[in-house]
């Protein structure tokens, strides 16, 4: 009986106290985004027979990366997330913003780079496809760097044939204070990253009957 009646008085004293019991907590999550979400400097490319189509694919992330909360990687090799550091959107889909608006950029003006595949019927209207495979995407706190490690493969969708691949690994040094810098380092090893692709594919030959392939700055 003595229990029964304790806890109607804490039922009680819970019902009375309302809202003041179950406040809710301030969220102090940040949010981050890679690129620079702006339209300066943007040149447009009119569709038509002779403009080449370029589809650009995220094969692989890791999954560490796959995670909403920044990561980085300790002097101790731990995987630290952040409490309230938050990427704004999938990493995967801020990585391919990045490097697609930079391969944009550099490639020329008769190539249209698109992230995502499109068919009318049976026919493809895209001519080749840049896939990305990621091992690593994370700021190494040790060596003080944003590690971008992975595997990328050109293909000719009209041929149907792998034309190459390549395994590319840099790790582009940072003064990392804040997570803003992490984010913003993180952009340009993504950017660097581009650079080498389109680098690689100029030397190739299969597109400069269209396209002038010039070098760009990636900062």
């Amino acid at each position: 009986m003595k229990n029964k009646a304790i806890s109607t008085l804490l039922l009680l004293y819970l019902f009375c106290s309302g809202c003041a019991v179950f406040s809710p907590q301030k969220d102090n999550s940040k949010f981050y985004t890679l690129g620079d979400h702006s339209v300066s400097g943007v040149k447009f490319t009119e569709i038509d027979r002779k403009v080449i189509v370029i589809n650009l694919l995220l094969d692989e992330i890791p999954s560490y990366a796959d995670y909403p909360y920044i990561v980085t990687k300790s002097e101790t090799n731990e995987l630290i997330f952040s409490e309230n550091s938050r990427w704004a959107e999938p990493f995967g889909d801020a990585c391919i913003r990045v490097i697609l608006e930079k391969l944009s950029a550099v490639i020329g003006d008769r190539v249209v780079i698109v992230s995502s595949m499109h068919t009318i019927g049976n026919t493809l209207i895209c001519d080749y496809r840049i896939s990305i495979d990621f091992d690593d995407v994370i700021y190494n706190e040790k060596e003080k760097s944003i590690v971008v490690k992975c595997v990328w493969s050109f293909f000719d969708q009209t041929q149907r044939r792998q034309i190459c691949l390549h395994k590319y690994a840099k790790a582009t040094a940072i003064n990392a204070v804040t997570v803003a810098d992490i984010v913003d380092g993180t952009r340009i090893a993504l950017c660097e990253l581009a650079e080498n692709i389109s680098e690689k594919i100029c030397q190739l030959g299969v597109l400069e009957k269209k396209v002038e392939c010039p070098s760009a700055d990636h900062r």
